[in-house]
């Protein structure tokens, strides 16, 4: 996606399974899950906000010694589906 104008939206949750489930203090394991709509425009384009494209994803996630660990499984209404694993910052 190429475009000056950008319109994001998001609302997320995340949810300490670690404490919660299994009474792990010192282990914190998060579950979470997004609902999110956005897209971009050319500069000498007008927004149109029925252009934006809808999309989510769900994730597990821990600390490490390394930095946050994270797998998560993402959607969008068009039938892009992707799988991500992060390790260590995100920068």
């Amino acid at each position: 996606m190429i475009g000056n104008e950008k319109a994001f939206g998001v609302i997320a949750y995340q949810y300490n399974l670690g404490r919660s489930l299994f009474g792990l203090e010192s282990f914190p394991i998060f579950a979470g899950a997004s609902i999110e709509t956005g897209n971009v425009w050319p500069a000498d384009e007008s927004i149109d906000f029925g252009d934006l494209i809808k999309a989510g994803s769900i994730y597990l996630s821990t600390d490490s010694k390394l930095g946050p660990i994270a797998i998560a499984y993402g959607f969008s209404e068009d039938d892009n589906r992707s799988v991500y694993f992060y390790l260590g910052a995100n920068i």
